[in-house]
């Protein structure tokens, strides 16, 4: 994920506003109010339109850094992380108008089979494949454009306004402005950015009771609940257990791989190299000079993995991994990898089929449809820490999960920043 470049942020001298509030003015890079933009705090209910003087005020925000964020047809989405303490300045912000690059993409360079033939990757990578998705639906399919690269096998996603989501499991409306989305159909991994504002569902008696449960349920699964947990040190208390994963490079594995290209090195000059051989062919040319037992080792050896991994078994404590900001803020910060378990709650069954499916080699008769508490892999690809609101909200985007939160953490089980359980 990435974050847009602001055009334009200026900070003037106005009357004294009130710390729960954001103000200000839209307009465009001639200076023109701009009528109609929207203006709302990512992940938040709370959002509103500019009037005709292109001014607004957003109310109610909650405490700590505030991520708003300013769209309007035919501009680029513009965001800014705004501190609790510069929220008494009224804002100018200056859109840019859209590239025409990525107006060729959203309107010309895309496939054209789109929906019909990439649907379901976008809704399972977007959306989610847990039980809320059934009942989480995209309303406006139209605006989504489609565009693989063969050679990478990437398939990135563009959308010329917001993407309408309808999440009757959970009750929410939700506007999602994305700005950029990419799926590698190899690794599976995604990795996207979209900035979000909720509504609420209008619903009778029975709804709601239904809403609330299901919110409470996919609360307690979420990475939000373990950042407020870790901003308040009672993570433990919650059920998050946390340890720390060393991964290293498996010397033997880079050991065998040298005497590979050893003996490599003495044949590529023989008449029986052909630079158009397979690796497998070259490795079997290579292997005419080692023993039959060796020959079986070093086989065994080269499927293993390119890094060993030492889970440390201790739980870690709070100033383990967190410390504290001069500003009251928490910074979650660590070098290797963090394994977070949380054990109030096994995994959905959804999720066990598909961590079956995914890895069929390492099933058993016994852990086939076996739920276990779910867990997840943290690590920080940059190293840069994550600073932590009381809210569960956090300024980086260089968070990578594997696991768990990786498969759960979608709009299916996203909950607004102002939930409280």
């Amino acid at each position: 994920m990435k974050f847009l470049y602001i055009v334009f942020i200026l900070c003037l001298p106005s009357l004294t506003f009130c710390q729960d509030k954001i103000a200000g003015k839209v307009v465009s890079e001639k200076g023109e109010a701009l009528q109609g933009a929207s203006v709302f705090i990512s992940n938040t209910t709370i959002g509103v339109n500019t009037n005709g003087k292109g001014e607004f005020v957003l109310a109610k925000v909650p405490g700590g850094n505030a991520e708003i964020v300013v769209s309007y047809v035919g501009y680029e989405v513009t965001s800014a992380v705004i501190p609790a303490a510069d929220r008494n300045k009224r804002y100018i912000i200056k859109l840019q108008l859209k590239s025409s690059d990525l107006a060729t993409v959203i309107v010309g360079n895309y496939d054209k089979r789109g929906w019909k033939k990439w649907g379901n990757t976008f809704t399972t990578a977007f959306i989610g494949n847990s039980a809320y998705a059934k009942q989480c639906e995209i309303t406006n399919k139209d605006v989504i454009r489609f565009n693989y690269n063969k050679k990478t096998n990437e398939l990135r996603a563009y959308a010329g306004e917001p993407i309408l989501i309808e999440n009757k499991s959970l009750g929410y409306n939700i506007s999602a402005t994305l700005t950029d989305f990419m799926y590698n159909l190899s690794t599976k991994d995604v990795d996207y950015h979209v900035y979000s504002l909720f509504s609420e569902m209008q619903g009778n008696d029975d709804n709601e009771l239904e809403w609330k449960k299901n919110r409470k349920e996919a609360y307690s699964l979420s990475l939000m609940h373990f950042m407020r947990a870790l901003y308040a040190r009672n993570f433990k208390n919650e059920g998050f257990q946390v340890r720390i994963i060393e991964r290293s490079l498996n010397p033997e594995k880079q050991r065998v791989e040298a005497i590979y290209r050893n003996s490599f090195s003495k044949i590529k000059d023989s008449l029986w190299y052909d630079m158009q051989m397979k690796e497998s062919s070259v490795n079997k040319l290579i292997e005419k000079n080692f023993l039959k037992d060796s020959i079986q080792y070093y086989q065994s050896v080269l499927k293993q993995n390119d890094r060993t991994e030492n889970l440390h078994l201790e739980l870690c404590n709070f100033k383990d991994i967190a410390s504290e900001t001069d500003s009251g803020k928490v910074l979650l910060r660590f070098n290797d990898y963090l394994q977070v378990t949380y054990i109030k709650a096994k995994e959905p069954q959804e999720y066990a089929d598909y961590k079956n499916k995914l890895y069929p080699d390492i099933n058993t008769p016994n852990s086939v449809n076996q739920r276990v508490y779910p867990s997840t892999d943290l690590s920080l690809t940059h190293g840069i820490p994550l600073e932590i609101n009381a809210n569960g909200y956090f300024d980086n985007i260089d968070l990578y999960m594997q696991g768990f939160w990786g498969w759960w953490e979608k709009f299916a089980t996203r909950l607004p920043y102002e939930y409280e359980p």
